[in-house]
């Protein structure tokens, strides 16, 4: 989920980087919530089944710019947290036939799996029937198939991490046969330049500051991060004098 669900929201223009930070951190606060208030071994991370429609369906499918999407799943968020303190959230669950709830499973891993097969490859757009085989001879969909084969065969042998070993036994093949080229580098800096009406609010703000308060060393790109900032100005109102 740490890979596949960026891969996934960055198609519909977030920071893939961004977005992986985020995933890394909701799982890892959510987890430990888990674990502390409510005793419980289990892991949590997001779904797979939402971000694939959040990505094709709402952004993809109905236009939605993805930070007006991003509002309307804070919004379900908090709903849902309403519906869970109250209670009617289990109602609710318990009044769904089991078949209904079968059914919702089966078809959100029909839809994760044709997204899949799309990327692999295995399956292409066709104009007559919608969807049609792909090219089952090129090396990236006979890879795509061999790893595959092999997270089924290491899940029937209850072989345990077997998703992860065929995903990084996969990405380890495709990276040795040239098919797919490895990043350049693991930690990486953002080196974007300001527009020029950044700088300009930025130079607004340095003014903005109390004529006691006095910031060394910190350029503006450094300055306009929004961390950095809030730290400023609340030193600004005690009048330290910062140096970075």
């Amino acid at each position: 989920i740490i890979f596949v669900n960026p891969a996934l929201l960055s198609q519909t223009g977030m920071d893939f980087e961004a977005v992986m930070v985020a995933t890394c951190l909701s799982a890892a606060v959510a987890t430990w919530v888990m674990g502390l208030a409510a005793n419980y071994p289990i892991a949590l991370a997001p779904g797979m089944g939402l971000n694939a429609y959040f990505t094709f369906g709402v952004v993809g499918g109905m236009g939605v710019p993805w930070p007006v999407a991003l509002a309307a799943v804070f919004v379900e968020g908090a709903l849902f947290l309403l519906l869970a303190a109250t209670g009617v959230r289990v109602a609710l669950l318990r009044a769904i036939p089991t078949s209904i709830k079968i059914a919702t499973m089966s078809g959100i891993g029909l839809f994760l799996a044709i997204i899949g097969y799309k990327s692999a490859g295995l399956v292409v757009a066709d104009p007559g029937t919608l969807v049609t085989l792909g090219d089952v001879a090129s090396p990236g969909v006979l890879l795509a198939l061999v790893g595959l084969i092999l997270i089924a065969a290491l899940l029937a042998a209850k072989v345990q991490g077997a998703i992860l070993i065929g995903i990084l036994g996969v990405t380890a093949a495709s990276w040795a046969a040239g098919i797919s080229a490895p990043p350049e580098r693991l930690v990486t800096r953002d080196n974007r330049e300001l527009d020029a009406e950044s700088v300009a609010s930025v130079q607004a703000l340095r003014d903005s500051l109390r004529p006691d308060v006095q910031v060394v060393g910190i350029d503006e790109a450094q300055f306009f991060d929004m961390d950095l900032l809030e730290l400023v100005m609340e030193l600004a109102d005690s009048g330290v004098r910062v140096i970075v």
